[in-house]
């Protein structure tokens, strides 16, 4: 799946969609998505435009919607972070503001008229009628923060950017001839003889001697090189830390239940077994059966003959269920049965099945819930402060164990760590808050060194102080010992394979039968008639095949490595292309021709980079990526 997402995110269509984004969006703008409010720091300027941080995190969230309706959940935040969503994000922005400025500079401009009509032609702002409602687009704009003539200017750049992407993409097109061409070398297919050579067919190669170790340990000492290790002190100052140090009395934890009595209120809840049906009277005759102390289910079977199934709804509060549904399926005991209910759906029988009294739960049942919110609330108040304190401290010589004692926080010393996390015996840290962030720091300074207090993204703090610093070497012999018998084992068995692959290809090149060659060398024949350029059906067999019996003659062989060995194949014969449609060279067409306005519109946006100054603030961007997002998750 994310090999998919990840071609998908790297696609040119995808880079040259953050370019129309304003486009795409039909004349409503990025603010009046989400918002005209927020964060107003500059994370780049391109020319004499800004991208602020709002612009930035709304092009990524839109993004990020788009493709979490195609590939749904998988997709979230850190995915796509991870794939350079959030790079393409201000990648387009830039683009959209070098084209912006480009047609500021050809005085491309939409009159009023053109602007105007887009707006009464958007149906966001039409009534239930299909007519322009001024009483919707009043709405947007308040919801939006955005006056009229904002509006109005940020649409005329949309529709003259349009302009200008379509003036430069309309250059592209596929003509038919190109597009056939196309059509018979992506679809032609052949059909190969293959020989597969596995590490079994080679069998067990000689153990390695005592000067066989010795020199492969010699010629690979750079694999065999232990990291760099760094013993640490860290002090963490947690919220959670700091709350285990607080108490609260009954009195003022009633005081607090008291205050928020509201957000414990709970509505009733309810799940249902329904059944729908058309028929009023089918509906009714099912009820009566259910109503003698039959499920819903069983009154279907003894009613007999009914096309209807049941349908179970889940626990939920009244609000969302249908009124009239709701009225008669929250007026019902446990497991009785309502009469008909009348719907836009149809004729509803619905049967309790669960129900969950709402209200105030207790102050017993809530206390500690209470106590952890207060606990953390407080503590949370007193991190920073504490985080000055422990600053002080260090500041006038105080041990970083002493600052530790005073304040009542916790002190860890770590057994030597490698930056990435692990521990000498292959295991990895555990127990350090912010282990990561705390590692940047202790590997990126001095051996003896004592860090400030540091932040963390939670808010927290830590301070580290680098305690010992161990040079990388070279692990003993006897440590790797089973890991140089191990490879060097598998190297002879590959290069056995391989030399047994390009004796078999000199043989099949030269006019001995595949059948014989297979029994000679117990070797697995495979037979593929169809085998794409693209490689779609190729099964197990490796794409460097693929490439390479598209590559030679008929009755000419083509070796290839795989998983376990190596592949050997004859080209038997080349089969052309089926007959190609119109639909097929349509299609074919417009796929070339998109590429095409693709590759234009980049190339002229690169040209506009040599022509304005663009600045980007990647720090400022960086720390985005340590920030939850909003709206997408």
């Amino acid at each position: 799946m994310l090999q998919l997402i990840r071609g998908k995110v790297g696609s040119w269509f995808i880079k040259i969609l953050f370019v129309l984004i304003a486009i795409a969006l039909g004349g409503v703008g990025l603010n009046g998505i989400f918002g005209g409010g927020g964060v107003r720091a500059t994370v780049a300027t391109v020319g004499s435009e800004r991208i602020t941080v709002q612009r930035l995190t709304n092009a990524f969230q839109i993004q990020l919607q788009r493709l979490q309706q195609q590939f749904g959940p998988v997709f979230d935040v850190q995915t796509a972070i991870g794939l350079g969503l959030m790079d393409q994000a201000l990648e387009g922005l830039v683009n959209e503001a070098l084209f912006d400025q480009a047609a500021d500079k050809l005085g491309l401009q939409a009159p009023d008229t053109v602007i105007a009509d887009s707006i009464r032609d958007n149906p966001l702002f039409h009534d239930g009628t299909g007519r322009f409602s001024q009483t919707r687009f009043n709405n947007f704009l308040a919801a939006s923060q955005l006056d009229e003539p904002s509006f109005v200017a940020q649409r005329r750049r949309e529709l003259a950017r349009q302009e200008l992407v379509v003036a430069i993409s309309s250059g592209a097109a596929v003509p038919e001839t190109l597009a056939e061409a196309l059509h018979r070398f992506r679809n032609e297919t052949r059909h190969i003889s293959a020989l597969l050579i596995t590490s079994a067919t080679v069998g067990d190669v000689a153990t390695p001697t005592e000067e066989d170790i010795q020199a492969f340990y010699r010629e690979n000492e750079d694999s065999f090189m232990a990291p760099e290790f760094r013993v640490l002190r860290v002090v963490s100052l947690t919220a959670e830390g700091v709350a285990e140090t607080i108490d609260f009395s009954d009195e003022q934890l009633m005081d607090e239940y008291e205050l928020r009595k509201d957000q414990f209120d709970t509505p009733e809840q309810r799940a249902f077994d329904q059944i729908v049906v058309s028929d009023e009277e089918i509906a009714r005759t099912i009820a009566e059966a259910a109503a003698g102390g039959l499920t819903l289910s069983q009154a279907v079977e003894a009613v007999g003959d009914v096309p209807v199934s049941v349908i179970p709804l889940e626990l939920a509060p009244r609000s969302e269920f249908l009124p009239a549904l709701a009225d008669a399926g929250f007026a019902l005991q446990a497991d009785e049965v309502s009469d008909p209910v009348n719907s836009p759906f149809g004729w509803h029988v619905l049967q309790a099945t669960e129900i969950v009294v709402g209200g105030v739960p207790s102050f017993e049942t809530v206390r500690d819930e209470i106590e952890t919110d207060m606990k953390l609330r407080e503590a949370g108040n007193l991190v920073y402060d504490m985080s000055n304190e422990l600053d002080d401290l260090i500041a006038s010589d105080v041990s970083l164990d002493d600052a530790a004692a005073r304040l009542g926080l916790p002190l860890d010393v770590t057994p030597p760590v490698a930056r990435d996390g692990s521990l000498r015996d292959g295991s990895r840290l555990e127990g350090i808050p912010a282990l990561s962030q705390v590692l940047d720091v202790g590997f990126n300074q001095f051996d003896g060194a004592t860090s400030p207090p540091e932040e963390t993204p939670e808010e927290d703090f830590f301070v580290v102080r680098t305690e010992e610093v161990i040079a990388p070497a070279l692990r003993p012999l006897d440590e790797v010992r089973d890991e140089i018998v191990a490879t060097w084992t598998e190297e002879q068995t590959n290069a056995a394979a391989e030399a047994l692959a390009e004796s078999v290809a000199e043989r099949l090149d030269g006019g001995d039968a595949i059948l014989e060659l297979a029994s000679e060398f117990g070797l697995t024949k495979v037979e593929q008639s169809d085998l794409r350029r693209d490689g779609a059906n190729r099964g197990t067999l490796p794409q460097a095949l693929v490439d390479g019996v598209f590559g030679v003659g008929i009755g000419d062989v083509a070796v290839a490595p795989a998983a376990d060995g190596y592949v050997v194949a004859r080209l038997e014969e080349v089969i052309a292309a089926p007959a190609s449609d119109t639909g097929t060279l349509d299609d074919i067409s417009a796929g070339q021709t998109q590429a095409m306005a693709g590759d234009l519109l980049s190339a002229f946006a690169q040209s506009l980079r040599s022509e304005y100054d663009i600045d980007i603030d990647r720090d400022s961007i960086s720390r985005l990526y340590q920030q939850p997002q909003h709206g997408a998750m």
